[in-house]
Formats: C-alpha cells, sequence, structure tokens
C-alpha cells in the first residue's frame, strides 16, 4: 500500500522536477479525432527492461491502487474506470534502487554492477560533466532524488499490495537484482496472482522473450512456476514458489530505508546550500 506520507513526500518531489507524466492516460481511449483507435488495456503487454521494470511495476501500482479506490481517471473530459494490462514481460527485472539485498553482493561474480553500488561511473569525479549531469541541485542517483529510492512506486519491491495484478513473466540471468525480483514474485503469487519466474546460472544483466506477449495477449494466465536453468545443458530445476523469498516486505522495506540513509552526495558534487 502506498500511504498517505509517502504519496505527499513523492507529490512534493514530483513537483519541483519539470516532466510529469500521467500514469493513467495509456488506459484510456483515444481523444476526439485521433488518427488510431483505442486499443483495450485487456490486449495490452507492457515490457520493461532492467530499471524499466521499476517503470512498469510502479504503473502497475498506480492502477491497482485506483481501483482499490474505485477510482476514476478523467481524460479529455471523460470518466473511466482503470484497468491493467493483459500482462507484463520483465526482462532483468530491477525491482529495488537501493541495491539492499542480499543477491546484490552474492551473485557480484556473475554480473555487471560495481560492488559496492557507490562506485558507479557516474559517481567518480572523473565522469564526464554535462547540462544533465551533475544536476543541479546535485543528487546521488542518476534515477531519482536519494530520498525516494525506497519509494514503493521508484522501487517496487517495496510495496506490499498486489492483489489484482495481471500475469508477471520474469526472466533473468544470475544477477545482482535477483532477491528483489523473487519478492515481488512472491508477493504476486501469495495473493492469487500469475508469475513466471525464469532464472539463468551464470548470465549477467539484461541477456534475452515475444512468444509470452502473444501468450498474454491471446488472454493465457499460466499458473504460477519458477525454475531455475543451469549453463550445463539448460537444465530447467523447478523452484518452490512459496519458498522464493526467505524475507518478507518489512524486512525488506527495512534494509531499503537503512540503505537510504547511508546515500551521501560525493563531496565535488556538493554545493553551499541545503536539498530536499
Amino acid at each position: 500500500m502506498i500511504d498517505p506520507f509517502h504519496q505527499i513526500k513523492l507529490s512534493l518531489q514530483l513537483s519541483q522536477t519539470r516532466c510529469l507524466v500521467g500514469a493513467g492516460y495509456r488506459s484510456q481511449g483515444p481523444a476526439e479525432g485521433s488518427p488510431h483507435k483505442a486499443v483495450s488495456a485487456t490486449s495490452i503487454v507492457i515490457a520493461g527492461d532492467s530499471s524499466g521494470v521499476c517503470l512498469a511495476l510502479g504503473l502497475l501500482q498506480v492502477l491497482l491502487r485506483l481501483q482499490r479506490r474505485d477510482a476514476t481517471i478523467t481524460f479529455h473530459g471523460a470518466k473511466q474506470a482503470p484497468v491493467v494490462p493483459a500482462g507484463m514481460s520483465l526482462l532483468s527485472p530491477v525491482a529495488d534502487l537501493t541495491n539492499s539485498f542480499p543477491s546484490y553482493e552474492r551473485n557480484a561474480h556473475c554480473d555487471i554492477f560495481p560492488t559496492p553500488i557507490e562506485k558507479l561511473p557516474c559517481l567518480e569525479k572523473k565522469f564526464p560533466t554535462c547540462p544533465a549531469w551533475p544536476t543541479r541541485l546535485p543528487r546521488a542517483n542518476l534515477y531519482c532524488e536519494t530520498g525516494m529510492l525506497a519509494h514503493p512506486l521508484a522501487s517496487p519491491a517495496a510495496a506490499d499490495a498486489w492483489t489484482g495484478a495481471c500475469p508477471l513473466w520474469l526472466g533473468s540471468g544470475q544477477e545482482q537484482i535477483v532477491d528483489a525480483s523473487r519478492l515481488v514474485a512472491w508477493e504476486v503469487h501469495r495473493v492469487g496472482g500469475s508469475i513466471t519466474l525464469r532464472e539463468y546460472e551464470n548470465m549477467p544483466h539484461t541477456f534475452f522473450f515475444a512468444q509470452l506477449i502473444v501468450r498474454f495477449g491471446q488472454g493465457e494466465r499460466p499458473p504460477s512456476s519458477a525454475q531455475f536453468i543451469r549453463a550445463r545443458g539448460l537444465t530447467a530445476e523447478p523452484l518452490v514458489v512459496e519458498d522464493l523469498a526467505s524475507f518478507k516486505v518489512e524486512q525488506a522495506q527495512e534494509w531499503m530505508w537503512t540503505k537510504t540513509h547511508g546515500y551521501k552526495v560525493p563531496a565535488f558534487h556538493q554545493e553551499g546550500r541545503s536539498s530536499l
């Protein structure tokens, strides 16, 4: 659930940016005079790759929250009920932007990201500057203001309300991000959702997904399943969906907020004024 405190804080942060995107507009019919016919939300499969999965799952969280509140979306003067898409295809799914889960260290030998994450090239003094980076006021993360990294709309692994979610397909290597994506998969399955999770041994971030888009678009809702695919022989070992995550959302939230509190803007990016 996105509580009022988080909602107000997010609104404040968004109000200080230059660009805003209405998350609900994609679920509506075309405006009057549009050259294209409407496409039903139940025929749309949303695909996300890497941190694009944060955007996809964040959109799903917004739609689910609107549904729980029986809210409508006004688009070009017409009120319509929010509808979740037919499904989501999530490749190398990033669901935690704080990189605070155990797999970030455990799978570092198979993946591409530095440890600790604070060693990202964009945070190094030698990284070339441009009008867009470092930002003014400076911040310690490219994706969003640091204080928002653990918000459920930025890091969906912190979300604890997934009832009504569309079918999810999650595919990854043996990546640093798998603990957070496993937690999302388990939470969706726990409340009756459909998840298909595939992990490939020794494979790094973002490698390989089109058949499932057709299947979801045809209305298929496969039973939840999870597998770990071995590098030798590509043998698939079944995983128990109920045992995907050995921790709960409350523990994840604690990890993420603890990690967030330790983030600092590099000294060479700091200015002589404060920021939120």
